[in-house]
């Protein structure tokens, strides 16, 4: 058996509109003292599968890029770092980023596309709603919040300022 806490520093990677951050210690206080396997069926940003310790988990979601995201973490880190790395902080990018999901075939695209898709959305529209593939008005509520040109950009010497539409 474990003890309930994990002491260890995973931390979720994207914070998520309905997340349960704030409420871990209350919900910790509600679970049995031991768990083997964990079920999560709506994961959002994972505060309490990055908090509790166990053997086995099982994560879902209905958000099919935020599945992406956690199994390009899991799986292809590196790969998934090297693309986001491409992406540039800028306004422009953002508009050509959140308008990948309006594309035919994105659907069919690797998940690789779509978990960057997903976090690079998410870590630069500041305070929005969760994005769903299934409807785009949460993109028009924060297109106001995109990058501000105020700001310098975030691409890095040697790569691509502009990320390449999946094809």
């Amino acid at each position: 058996m474990h003890s309930l806490v994990n002491k260890g520093s995973y931390k979720p990677f994207i914070k998520w509109a309905g997340g349960k951050s704030r409420s871990v210690n209350k919900l910790l206080s509600l679970f049995p003292k031991n768990i083997d396997t964990y079920v999560e069926p709506f994961v959002g940003s994972g505060a309490l599968y990055f908090k509790v310790n166990f053997k086995r988990a099982i994560i879902n979601d209905l958000n099919f890029e935020l599945i992406c995201a956690y199994r390009q973490v899991r799986d292809n880190l590196e790969h998934l770092k090297s693309l986001l790395r491409t992406f540039k902080y800028d306004r422009e990018m953002f508009l050509e980023v959140r308008a990948w999901d309006r594309s035919d075939d994105f659907k069919d695209k690797e998940e690789l596309y779509h978990a960057a898709r997903l976090i690079y959305l998410i870590k630069t529209c500041y305070n929005a709603p969760a994005p769903s593939t299934k409807s785009s008005t949460w993109a028009s509520k924060c297109a106001a919040s995109a990058p501000s040109i105020r700001r310098k950009s975030r691409s890095r010497p040697g790569t691509s300022s502009r990320a390449a539409p999946p094809k």
